[in-house]
Parts: structure tokens; C-alpha cells; sequence
């Protein structure tokens, strides 16, 4: 069993009540969809090897625009979609998170993130509400929320993934 897999067993079992389907990729390694609706609320996990969980809830956007969130684990995955189907909530396109959503989207306090980053709450604040900041910056308080920045150029024929220089 993959971990798509374990994550729909674990749906079906928190919520028998829900509608569960699990689209298997036509390709060996292409994407698994996932769709999970509780009462009116749905909620859909793309699911790809290697790459971990892309998650959209209760949106409004159309087929084929990409995950509102990522995500690495099955754990992660699992409670955020039972939070996003309890809490009738839905997910944020990444490109409009603004680093305090992304924070509270996180379920940690600024004075919880403060102290893994050791520094202080005022400072996390302030940190938040800036427009502008180092990429080292950035990824240190990306890093004490528990994830990983990424950072890629977008052109008309294709993207690149930006790394730093070892």
C-alpha cells in the first residue's frame, strides 16, 4: 500500500459518513487524485511519488490550476484534511499566503515560532508584516514552521528551480 493509499484509509475511518475515491495515474509513476467529500465539503490530495501531497479544499477554481497547499507526509496530510472537512474551511492558493496565514494555516503562535527561531515574538511580528526580505530570512522562519522554501523562475516555456551554490 503507497501512501495515497493509507491516507484514504485513514479518511474512510475518521469519517465513514464521507464519500471517498481514489483515481489510480494512468502511468506508473504519474499523480494519484484523491477526492474526499463530507456532507457539501470536499476536499481533493494529489498525490505524486516522491514529491509528497498537493491539497485543495472547498475551492473554486477550475481542473488542472494545482495544489492550494503541499504537503510531505501522510500524518501532515491527514490532519490538515480532517481539520479543512471539520472546520468546513478552505485552502488558500500559496500565492496569496502572506507569511502570518501561512503561520496561523501552520497552527503555531508567533511566541511558539519564536522561540525555535530564538528570537523574539516582537521581532517575529515585525518579520511578518515586512515586503521585503532576505531569502535566507525567509528560510529560516520557513524552516521553523517545519517545511522547506523553494525558489523557482517561471518562463513561458518552462520553470527552473533556483539552488544555492555548495
Amino acid at each position: 500500500m503507497n501512501a495515497i493509499e493509507t491516507l484514504a484509509r485513514k479518511l474512510s475511518a475518521r469519517f465513514p459518513e464521507a464519500k471517498v475515491s481514489l483515481d489510480k495515474p494512468s502511468k506508473a509513476n504519474g499523480s494519484w487524485f484523491l477526492d474526499v467529500k463530507l456532507g457539501d465539503h470536499p476536499a481533493v490530495v494529489e498525490w505524486r511519488p516522491r514529491r509528497g501531497f498537493g491539497i485543495s479544499a472547498g475551492t473554486t477554481h477550475g481542473y488542472g490550476e494545482g495544489a492550494d497547499e503541499r504537503h510531505s507526509g501522510v500524518e501532515s496530510a491527514f490532519v490538515r484534511v480532517c481539520d479543512l472537512l471539520t472546520g468546513r474551511v478552505q485552502t488558500m492558493p500559496l500565492r496569496e499566503m502572506i507569511l502570518k496565514q501561512l503561520r496561523e494555516s501552520r497552527r503555531i503562535s508567533q511566541e511558539q515560532l519564536a522561540k525555535v527561531l530564538k528570537i523574539r515574538q516582537a521581532t517575529l511580528s515585525k518579520m511578518e508584516r515586512r515586503r521585503d526580505m532576505y531569502l535566507s530570512t525567509l528560510d529560516r522562519l520557513i524552516s521553523g514552521l517545519g517545511g522547506r522554501l523553494e525558489v523557482r523562475a517561471v518562463f513561458p516555456d518552462g520553470s527552473v528551480e533556483i539552488v544555492p551554490e555548495k
